[in-house]
């Protein structure tokens, strides 16, 4: 395999030194290096292929430099980088040996190429190089400030595409998010320029705005904000801006009218990860900003409705957080959100994000429920949750990969919920139980994406019973036996494979092309029992105690059932004889 990769890599440099006829020809190269990349199966084929990517000699980083001037290879400078955007995420670490001239490759093409089409996608994949390079030894090598400078430096031009100039304040956004200490004493500079870009944008009314720009800018203050806050409590001039430039991107009006989504997208998505910052912003509009992002978790758009989704998640935590008095005005919002949660819950016609999004709201506001209900309103409650949530995901059948995505979040909701009840009945265990088993056995079909969340629902869930001891080990009794049943129930691998510490698998082909078998589940096992050590799994509300009462309670239950199942099986060996009257 990589030996034909280094042949189509000799014969993509060929067409540096000749008259180009027909562009498609250097580009279905391309395809096809991606194609033969992308189904290495293997770590040392990996390695080997990426060795052969980045040669000094006939690699794409020697290839794009020299292509940087040639317009007839712009497609296939385009895909070439587009390409090794998706295989970065593929390999990770692995690019590190070869990080510096990528990047330096990246910034060529950058000042160089006369096309927007290829300066823009250097961003992506520039992007996405310095987030795994962040902590490396690399780091130094990559001259970070340098590069900030020269960025900085384009900002001025006028020549560039409105595509360029937005990639451009995102890149600049994702360095500050990557390494707020190279870009420091830039950071105010950067603030500035991207206001006054919005501004003129959003605000100005002598020309249409480039929803280009205004979709980069907010993708590059969603970065920058993480290392560089500014929130209405530390009296940020800016606070009041942002929070209008965000909520002015998801006003479902001027959405309605819309062909492309990137900018409400990229409003969503600053509020999902800030929105903390503008906690009492927030407040003051909260019946707006919540019927504007329910609106969005409705849209037609799959992306928007997720981005929408994430949006009212974190929205919805931010103003339980803020719900902090016993004062009318708290009280009024807290039965706001209660009634809407309750009719989103109760109706025949919502979805399943709408439910989701309104058992996480009970969620969210567990504490204020319990400031705001009596124990007997929040029982009710529970119980009314787990119905629905039982009816989703247990009796339906149909478990389609959208609808399975959300198990996770309902059993953080339940978890929260129950950490506010002061007794748990045995009807409400066993709801608990089946949900719990279901996700475990379910759990090879959740994308990798969603695997945290499944630990972390996992440890909270545990974490919840902990204070309810009897209840704990009888409910870890059955998801450990009824969990193992099912990582056990399938054919044995009979190839060779190697588990390490961690519970990752390799040695063998992709979850996807081979049978189900045991070697799916070890990870969830692995988190199950180290929990919340590692990953950086954090619990706000567990106490040390708990925590060692659940992992001791855990593996005694574990041990138990390994010892039930052992003690089931049927070891029996029978004696036959052979056709030649031998006894085998």
């Amino acid at each position: 395999m990589s030996g034909e990769i280094g042949s189509y890599l000799r014969r993509l440099h060929d067409y540096l030194g000749k008259s180009i006829s027909d562009s498609h020809e250097p580009l279905n190269l391309v395809s096809d290096i991606a194609s033969l990349c992308f189904h290495s199966s293997t770590p040392a084929d990996q390695a080997l292929i990426t060795s052969n990517l980045f040669d000094k000699k006939y690699g794409v980083c020697v290839f794009l430099r020299q292509a940087a001037t040639v317009d007839e290879l712009t497609a296939a400078k385009d895909e070439l980088l587009r390409f090794l955007e998706k295989f970065l995420s593929q390999i990770g670490k692995q690019i590190l040996p070869y990080a510096v001239d990528l990047k330096d490759t990246c910034m060529s093409l950058f000042v160089r190429d006369r096309m927007a089409k290829v300066k823009a996608a250097t961003f992506p994949l520039l992007t996405q190089l310095l987030e795994v390079c962040v902590n490396s030894s690399v780091v130094t090598d990559l001259d970070i400030p340098k590069m900030i400078q020269k960025l900085f430096m384009s900002c001025a031009s006028s020549k560039l595409s409105a595509t360029v100039i937005g990639g451009l304040y995102h890149v600049l956004g994702s360095i500050s998010e990557s390494f707020p200490v190279e870009m420091e004493p830039y950071s105010d500079r950067l603030l500035n320029i991207i206001i006054k870009v919005l501004q003129k944008e959003m605000l100005g009314k002598s020309k249409k705005p480039e929803m280009t720009i205004i979709a980069g800018c907010l993708r590059g203050l969603a970065c920058f904000l993480t290392n560089f806050t500014q929130s209405v409590e530390e009296g940020s001039p800016h606070a009041g801006d942002i929070f209008k430039f965000a909520t002015m991107t998801i006003d479902p009006k001027p959405m309605a009218t819309m062909s492309r989504f990137d900018v409400p997208r990229a409003g969503f998505h600053l509020l999902a990860k800030h929105a903390v910052q503008f906690k009492e912003l927030i407040k003051a509009k909260y019946k707006l900003l919540y019927s504007w992002l329910m609106d969005g978790c409705r849209h037609r758009n799959r992306d928007v409705k997720n981005a929408a989704f994430m949006a009212t998640e974190s929205f919805l935590q931010t103003v339980a957080q803020e719900m902090d008095s016993t004062a009318p005005a708290d009280v009024e919002m807290f039965k706001s959100f209660i009634d809407s949660f309750r009719s989103i819950i109760n109706s025949p016609d919502s979805d399943t994000k709408e439910i989701s999004i309104a058992i996480r709201g009970y969620g969210f506001f567990a504490g204020p429920c319990r400031r705001f209900m009596s124990g007997r309103d929040i029982k009710f409650m529970f119980n009314d949750m787990i119905q629905r949530s039982e009816n989703l995901f247990v009796t339906d059948a149909d478990l389609f990969e959208d609808k399975l995505s959300h198990l996770p979040s309902f059993l953080d909701a339940l978890a929260n919920i129950l950490r506010e009840m002061t007794e748990v009945s045995e009807t409400f265990v066993s709801s608990l139980e089946k949900l719990v088993v279901l996700m475990m056995e379910q759990y090879p079909r959740f994308a990798i994406g969603y695997h945290r969340q499944c630990y972390q629902a996992l440890s909270k869930v545990m974490l919840a019973l902990a204070p309810h001891g009897a209840v704990l080990r009888s409910f870890l009794s059955h998801i450990t036996y009824q969990g193992l049943i099912r990582s056990c129930s399938h054919p044995v691998v009979m190839e060779e494979v190697t588990i390490s510490v961690d519970g990752s698998v390799s040695g063998v082909g992709d979850a996807v092309s081979r049978p189900r078998s045991y070697l799916d589940y070890t990870q969830l096992w692995y988190h199950m029992i180290e929990a919340p050590h590692n990953k950086g799994i954090q619990l706000q509300w567990s106490a040390m105690e708990e925590q060692k009462l659940v992992d001791r309670t855990l593996y005694d239950e574990l041990i138990s059932s390994v010892l039930k199942l052992v003690d089931k099986l049927d070891l029996s060996s029978t004696r036959t004889a052979g056709l030649d009257g031998e006894v085998d």
